[in-house]
């Protein structure tokens, strides 16, 4: 059934959801023809406009082949890669025998300047959570962090941030980062984060931008992270 409240995400965003976890469970399977624009609008009561954009944003995920004169096929493809549930920096650590601790954290509803409210869909009265933590491993800080959040209904409790903030919104908000776009830049200490993060001023910092996007393709965080380059190492494996 799908959830026709003005809370809910949009109607095509969740009919893809929908035939995603059909796919996932084998109801259709590689090369079967899924139903049609027309067969959907009828089945969920929806225009066709928006069974349009469910067909669309399947194959942008990489479940289907939409083709002219033969249907919507289930393919092959990035599945595994694009399904796989990101890993929160405490789990990271925490599977290399690194035990995290939240030295600092602090949150508060605040009025997003017009580039993040405009990038995490808020509009110019809207309010959105943000939240800055110090983390710290073998009592010296990791990692600085501010993010921003777009979601209603957020405890307002520093203590459901002092672990995993993925965990959290998993468990707790049944919201789930499937996917995450991640920028990274070299920068230099200010006086600011030199205390933050017990560094010297000018010391390396390896800064990181993160959009995390939701089981439902849409972007709910922007977080912009700041590790200590003494204490700090990201690697990529290709």
């Amino acid at each position: 059934m799908l959830n026709r409240s003005k809370l809910s995400p949009p109607m095509y965003l969740q009919i893809a959801d929908k035939y995603a976890k059909d796919i996932e469970k084998k109801v259709y399977v590689c090369g079967d023809i899924i139903p049609s624009e027309n067969q959907i609008s009828k089945e969920y009561e929806v225009s066709r406009t928006t069974a349009r954009l469910a067909l669309i944003e399947l194959e942008n995920m990489g479940y289907v082949d939409r083709k002219r004169g033969k249907g919507t096929q289930v393919i092959k493809g990035k599945l595994d890669e694009q399904l796989k549930e990101i890993t929160s920096f405490t789990d990271e650590m925490k599977q290399n025998g690194v035990e995290m601790i939240t030295s600092f954290c602090d949150i508060k509803m605040i009025l997003p300047t017009q580039s993040i409210g405009g990038l995490l869909g808020s509009d110019s009265d809207g309010n959105i959570f943000k939240m800055e933590r110090i983390r710290m491993a073998q009592n010296k800080p990791v990692v600085y962090s501010i993010t921003y959040l777009n979601i209603e209904g957020l405890s307002m409790d520093i203590k459901d941030y002092e672990d995993s903030l993925y965990r959290y919104l998993k468990t707790e908000m049944n919201i789930i980062i499937t996917k995450a776009e991640d920028q990274l830049e070299a920068v230099l200490a200010d006086q600011i984060l030199a205390k933050y993060l017990a560094v010297k001023t000018g010391s390396p910092i390896f800064m990181r931008k993160r959009k995390g996007y939701s089981q439902y393709n849409m972007l709910v965080e922007y977080s912009v992270s700041y590790y200590p380059g003494e204490r700090y190492q990201y690697s990529v494996v290709l």
